[in-house]
């Protein structure tokens, strides 16, 4: 059902964000930024391996 919400958002050219649990979990950012989120939210905890996550998935996505 998200990936169903992202598709009609990046059709839309709506911006897309996530709010949440899911901000703090590495494996679902990763996914999340695969698909084009460009904001995430994440508890102050998570902050730098969030930050790590997103930069690897952007040089990969770069290559």
């Amino acid at each position: 059902m998200l990936q169903h919400v992202i598709d009609i958002c990046n059709k839309y050219n709506i911006e897309r964000s996530i709010c949440g649990e899911a901000g703090s979990n590495p494996e679902m950012v990763k996914l999340l930024v695969k698909q084009v989120i460009r904001s995430v939210s994440c508890n102050m905890d998570a902050v730098y391996k969030i930050r790590e996550a997103v930069s690897l998935i952007e040089k990969e996505q770069r290559l």
